[in-house]
């Protein structure tokens, strides 16, 4: 049974971390493309 627990908390944890890297990687493309697309209009 303690195999049993540890796995599922260890594949929880890393489906919670997996959720939040996505999360943090998609608001960083978000401030990147912002930050282009001011870049461009500057650049004009």
């Amino acid at each position: 049974m303690e195999i049993t627990r540890n796995s599922l908390a260890v594949f929880l944890t890393e489906s919670l971390v997996a959720d939040l890297s996505g999360a943090a990687f998609g608001k960083i493309i978000a401030v990147y493309g912002h930050i282009d697309e001011n870049g461009s209009s500057v650049r004009k």
